[in-house]
Protein backbone atom coordinates (compact mmCIF):
# COMPACT_ATOMS: atom_id res chain seq x y z
CA UNK A 1 0.00 0.00 0.00
CA UNK A 2 1.77 3.53 -1.27
CA UNK A 3 -0.46 6.00 -0.22
CA UNK A 4 -0.80 6.15 3.92
CA UNK A 5 0.11 8.39 6.58
CA UNK A 6 1.51 8.63 9.98
CA UNK A 7 -0.89 8.96 13.24
CA UNK A 8 0.27 8.55 16.71
CA UNK A 9 -1.52 6.91 19.02
CA UNK A 10 -1.11 7.38 23.33
CA UNK A 11 -2.91 5.30 25.63
CA UNK A 12 -2.93 6.51 29.18
CA UNK A 13 -4.12 5.87 32.39
CA UNK A 14 -4.91 8.86 34.40
CA UNK A 15 -2.50 11.54 33.62
CA UNK A 16 0.47 8.97 33.06
CA UNK A 17 1.29 8.36 29.29
CA UNK A 18 1.80 4.33 29.25
CA UNK A 19 2.53 4.11 25.32
CA UNK A 20 3.20 5.79 22.32
CA UNK A 21 3.48 4.14 18.94
CA UNK A 22 3.23 5.57 15.27
CA UNK A 23 0.40 4.25 13.35
CA UNK A 24 0.21 4.08 9.41
CA UNK A 25 -2.90 5.12 8.22
CA UNK A 26 -4.34 3.54 4.50
CA UNK A 27 -7.38 3.76 2.59
CA UNK A 28 -9.10 1.65 0.32
CA UNK A 29 -12.26 -0.19 -0.70
CA UNK A 30 -13.18 -3.66 1.25
CA UNK A 31 -13.31 -6.31 -1.50
CA UNK A 32 -13.88 -9.10 0.78
CA UNK A 33 -13.71 -11.01 4.09
CA UNK A 34 -12.84 -14.41 5.81
CA UNK A 35 -12.67 -16.25 8.73
CA UNK A 36 -13.00 -19.19 11.20
CA UNK A 37 -14.83 -18.43 14.58
CA UNK A 38 -13.10 -21.53 15.44
CA UNK A 39 -9.91 -20.91 15.30
CA UNK A 40 -10.63 -16.83 15.95
CA UNK A 41 -8.74 -15.99 12.73
CA UNK A 42 -9.60 -13.84 9.60
CA UNK A 43 -8.65 -11.68 7.27
CA UNK A 44 -9.59 -8.51 5.23
CA UNK A 45 -9.10 -8.36 1.29
CA UNK A 46 -8.84 -4.40 1.03
CA UNK A 47 -8.10 -2.67 -2.49
CA UNK A 48 -5.84 -0.05 -1.71
CA UNK A 49 -7.44 3.03 -3.21
CA UNK A 50 -4.33 4.46 -4.97
CA UNK A 51 -2.70 1.40 -6.75
CA UNK A 52 -6.03 -1.31 -6.89
CA UNK A 53 -3.50 -3.81 -5.04
CA UNK A 54 -5.27 -6.12 -2.92
CA UNK A 55 -3.90 -6.77 0.34
CA UNK A 56 -4.96 -9.73 2.88
CA UNK A 57 -5.18 -8.21 6.20
CA UNK A 58 -5.44 -10.70 8.99
CA UNK A 59 -7.41 -9.72 11.82
CA UNK A 60 -8.97 -11.28 15.16
CA UNK A 61 -12.39 -12.65 13.67
CA UNK A 62 -15.50 -12.06 15.79
CA UNK A 63 -14.22 -8.71 16.53
CA UNK A 64 -14.05 -7.54 13.26
CA UNK A 65 -17.50 -9.16 11.98
CA UNK A 66 -18.84 -7.34 15.07
CA UNK A 67 -17.51 -3.95 13.84
CA UNK A 68 -18.34 -4.47 10.54
CA UNK A 69 -21.76 -4.98 11.23
CA UNK A 70 -21.81 -2.03 13.40
CA UNK A 71 -20.05 0.55 10.59
CA UNK A 72 -22.35 -1.01 7.90
CA UNK A 73 -24.91 -3.32 8.65
CA UNK A 74 -25.93 -6.60 6.95
CA UNK A 75 -23.00 -8.59 7.60
CA UNK A 76 -24.02 -11.04 10.40
CA UNK A 77 -26.70 -13.43 9.24
CA UNK A 78 -28.81 -16.13 10.16
CA UNK A 79 -26.83 -18.29 12.60
CA UNK A 80 -24.06 -15.97 13.56
CA UNK A 81 -22.85 -16.32 10.04
CA UNK A 82 -21.03 -13.38 8.67
CA UNK A 83 -22.51 -14.06 4.99
CA UNK A 84 -23.72 -10.68 4.28
CA UNK A 85 -22.28 -8.17 1.96
CA UNK A 86 -22.79 -5.21 4.11
CA UNK A 87 -19.03 -4.15 4.07
CA UNK A 88 -18.35 -5.48 0.52
CA UNK A 89 -17.16 -1.65 -1.75
CA UNK A 90 -17.40 0.17 1.06
CA UNK A 91 -13.84 3.01 1.58
CA UNK A 92 -11.75 3.03 4.46
CA UNK A 93 -9.10 4.30 6.03
CA UNK A 94 -7.50 1.49 7.98
CA UNK A 95 -4.50 0.40 10.21
CA UNK A 96 -1.98 -2.46 11.52
CA UNK A 97 -1.97 -2.62 15.11
CA UNK A 98 1.21 -0.91 17.07
CA UNK A 99 2.89 -4.61 16.53
CA UNK A 100 2.35 -3.78 12.46
CA UNK A 101 1.25 -7.88 12.26
CA UNK A 102 -2.80 -7.77 12.53
CA UNK A 103 -5.73 -5.26 11.47
CA UNK A 104 -5.61 -2.26 14.08
CA UNK A 105 -8.95 -0.80 13.43
CA UNK A 106 -11.07 0.81 10.57
CA UNK A 107 -13.04 4.35 10.56
CA UNK A 108 -15.59 4.36 7.60
CA UNK A 109 -14.40 7.24 4.96
CA UNK A 110 -17.98 8.84 5.43
CA UNK A 111 -17.34 8.84 9.67
CA UNK A 112 -13.46 10.17 9.11
CA UNK A 113 -12.59 13.11 10.85
CA UNK A 114 -11.30 16.01 9.28
CA UNK A 115 -7.83 15.51 10.97
CA UNK A 116 -7.61 12.12 9.62
CA UNK A 117 -8.79 13.17 6.14
CA UNK A 118 -6.16 15.94 5.86
CA UNK A 119 -3.69 13.67 7.54
CA UNK A 120 -4.04 10.81 4.46
CA UNK A 121 -3.82 13.54 2.09
CA UNK A 122 -0.99 15.36 3.89
CA UNK A 123 1.54 12.23 5.52
CA UNK A 124 3.63 14.88 6.76
CA UNK A 125 1.10 16.85 9.05
CA UNK A 126 1.02 13.54 10.76
CA UNK A 127 4.47 13.29 11.35
CA UNK A 128 6.38 13.83 14.69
Amino acid sequence: MNKHCSAVRVQSHGHHVTEVYKAEIYKGKIRGFGGSWLSGLGFLLIEDSDTHTIESVPCENSSTVRALESAFGNVITEGHTANGNGYKGQEIFWSYDEAGIVLGGFTPVGEASDELVLMHKNPKAGAV
